[in-house]
């Protein structure tokens, strides 16, 4: 079973490593070197999340099927949130945390987005960002689930609408930071 844990080390030291080679980091200020950052520290925990632990040895993956542990692909929207709201027992409680933390998986995407590129960005563009990375992260997991012929990690339609929910959820809360910080200034 591949972690999360040397993927991230990794990944920090390649941005780290990319920082330094390129000397970018002596051309931004302190603040934007720190949101962008955060920004990189999100993304590589989100790959973390929802891509690892990565299943490799065969007999894990033989046992997860032999057991009934394989998960499955949704194609048709909301039937994963109508099943959790129909199941309401212990399964349909962590069916309702599963899709909360879908949600708030993606808020981050739509609060740091705006504050790196431009804090005069449309809704509109920053939910198509959260739409399409999330997209993008569906569809790999279906694609992984396809060469490895096991369903490790479910693409499920009712992510990419909760996503892209948290997103737009993301993208309110930093409206709201970004003109309570502007009219505090103003005063």
């Amino acid at each position: 079973m591949v972690t999360a844990f040397f993927p991230t080390i990794i990944l920090l030291i390649g941005y780290l490593f990319f920082l330094v080679m390129t000397k970018k980091y002596k051309s931004y200020s302190r603040q934007k070197l720190t949101r962008l950052t955060l920004f990189v520290c999100y993304v590589i925990a989100l790959i973390g999340i929802v891509f690892f632990p990565f299943p490799i040895q065969r007999e894990l993956i033989e046992d997860s099927i032999r057991y009934g542990m394989e998960q499955y692909h949704n194609f048709i929207p909301f039937s994963t949130l109508l099943r959790s709201f129909n199941e309401m027992g212990d399964i349909g409680i962590l069916s309702l945390m599963h899709l909360f933390l879908n949600v708030l998986l993606f808020i981050p995407l739509g609060f740091l987005v705006p504050i790196i590129w431009s804090k005069k960005m449309s809704v509109q563009s920053v939910v198509w960002c959260g739409f399409f990375t999330s997209l993008c992260v569906e569809a790999v997991q279906f694609l992984l689930s396809l060469s490895l012929g096991y369903v490790y990690r479910s693409a499920d339609v009712d992510d990419l609408i909760l996503n892209t929910l948290g997103t737009f959820m993301g993208y309110l809360l930093f409206k709201f930071t970004y003109y309570k910080k502007r009219n505090r200034s103003c005063l």
